[in-house]
């Protein structure tokens, strides 16, 4: 039995490990604004005017993130009608629409 205990807490840790290694870097402001200055990453107000849709809804959620491969990406939460949240991962070099989805 404490075998089995063992094996089952060491496998766990190791998913949470994977887990963890896998998932996004989220960045401070002060580096998403250094960024910006440094012409690596657009505005926030270009990425709105490329995507009326984040001015035309409730934001409620922004992020800069960094994905494993080193790519900059903005992530948005925003309300639409009907309490529905709509997720979108925009490329924050490019502007442009990576993923869209529906937040489960």
């Amino acid at each position: 039995m404490m075998i089995f205990f063992r094996a089952s807490t060491v496998l766990l840790l190791c998913f949470y490990l994977c887990l963890a290694e896998s998932r996004a870097e989220n960045l401070s402001s002060d580096y998403a604004l250094s960024q910006v200055d440094a012409g690596k990453v657009l505005p926030l107000s270009e990425i709105i005017r490329l995507h009326p849709l984040l001015s035309e809804s409730r934001l409620l959620d922004i992020e800069l993130v960094r994905e494993d491969d080193g790519v900059l990406i903005y992530e948005f939460e925003i309300l639409q009608s009907e309490n529905i949240v709509l997720e979108l991962e925009i490329d924050a070099a490019t502007g442009q629409l990576l993923r869209e989805g529906f937040e489960e």
